[in-house]
C-alpha cells in the first residue's frame, strides 16, 4: 500500500524536470525568457521561505509533544492516572500536527524541486 507522502512524492517527480525547462538555454535570450525566469525563482523563493518556517513549525510542535510526552510518564509515575492519559493524548495530537506540518513543508519543497538531487533530498525528507 502507498502512503499519501510515497504518491506526493511520485507526483513531484515531473515537477523537477518541469522546472529544468525554465531554466535558460544556453544561446537563447529575450525579455520574455527573463521574465518567465524571474517569476520561477520569485515563486521558488517564496516556496523555499514557507519550507523553512513549515520545518521550524515542526521543531516547535515535535518540542512540544515530547514535553506532554514526558509529562505524561511522569503523572504515571505518580499514580496520577487521569493526568497520565490527558498527557498523552496532548502528546499524541501534538506529534500528529507535528506530521502534518513536516508533510505540508515536504510538498512544499517537492513543488520547487530543480533537479534530481533535490527530489532526493524530498524522498529522504518523507521517509
Amino acid at each position: 500500500m502507498s502512503s499519501p507522502v510515497t504518491a506526493m512524492i511520485r507526483s513531484s517527480l515531473p515537477v523537477c524536470f518541469a522546472v529544468d525547462a525554465c531554466l535558460p538555454t544556453p544561446g537563447v535570450s529575450g525579455p520574455a525568457q527573463a521574465q518567465s525566469i524571474e517569476a520561477v525563482i520569485s515563486d521558488d523563493a517564496d516556496d523555499l521561505e514557507r519550507f523553512a518556517v513549515g520545518y521550524l513549525d515542526t521543531i516547535e510542535w515535535v518540542k512540544k509533544a515530547a514535553t506532554a510526552e514526558r509529562a505524561s510518564l511522569d503523572a504515571r509515575q505518580r499514580g496520577d492516572q487521569a493526568a497520565f492519559m490527558s498527557k498523552l493524548a496532548e502528546a499524541i495530537e501534538l506529534a500528529k500536527l507535528a506530521q502534518t506540518t513536516a508533510f505540508r513543508a515536504i510538498e512544499t519543497f517537492a513543488g520547487v524541486a530543480r533537479d534530481r538531487a533535490d527530489c532526493g533530498a524530498v524522498a529522504t525528507m518523507a521517509e
